[in-house]
């Protein structure tokens, strides 16, 4: 299997390839237990966003410097920024306070496992079958930056070629229904984002990113 990555973020009307609120972190080198790592990062407070896209660094960073295991690395590395924004906030007026959500989905193989805390949003399409995930457990509930602990919510799925993860602001229910959410998933995944990107133009900030999982040879 291969992987199509697409993203776009919309700041201020303006619209961006990379960052703010996606990221993708590569695994360097290959072999059996090589992990890419995808994130969304969703501002919870107002002026949250200029920060998304260091709490995206540094989470991509640390997950890859120090995972010994899957779960392990993604635990590891949301309760790093977690931890980061906690004393930001300590150290600043509460007008300035910083808090995001997370969805972080990381893929090595055809295993993928996605940890969630909210504000968080994320689909992924398994053969028939659309899958809607949010943070569903109440140490997942509050953001990152504000709880005095954290910890996310996993999911594991399996994908096959022909699936797709769609990691999305939460603003994506509002904008796209359901039905037409569950077609371009389900169609070819580079009519998928220009689509979302058509209903969610208008907004001030938007983030999504789309993981296609092809045949290697059919990949672009």
């Amino acid at each position: 299997m291969g992987l199509w990555v697409l993203q776009f973020n919309t700041v201020a009307g303006q619209t961006f390839e990379d960052g703010p609120f996606t990221g993708a972190f590569p695994e360097r080198g290959s072999g059996d237990d090589a992990c890419d790592l995808y994130l969304l990062v969703e501002p919870a407070l107002p002026g949250s966003e200029e920060y998304c896209n260091d709490v995206a660094n540094l989470v991509g960073e640390s997950f890859h410097r120090y995972r010994l295991s899957v779960t392990g690395g993604l635990l590891r590395a949301i309760q790093a920024a977690h931890a980061d924004l906690r004393g930001w906030n300590s150290r600043s007026l509460r007008d300035q306070w910083v808090a995001v959500g997370i969805s972080a989905l990381a893929v090595r193989g055809a295993e993928a496992y996605l940890a969630q805390v909210g504000p968080a949003l994320a689909y992924v399409r398994c053969g028939d079958e659309l899958l809607s995930f949010r943070p569903g457990i109440p140490e997942a509930q509050g953001p990152l930056g504000l709880s005095p602990q954290v910890y996310p919510h996993f999911y594991r799925v399996e994908l096959a070629s022909g699936d797709a993860a769609l990691l999305a602001s939460t603003s994506l229910e509002n904008i796209v229904p359901a039905r037409s959410l569950e077609d371009l998933l389900a169609g070819r995944p580079d009519e998928c984002l220009p689509a979302i990107y058509q209903a969610a133009r208008g907004l001030p900030w938007f983030g999504a990113l789309l993981v296609a999982v092809l045949d290697q040879e059919t990949t672009p």
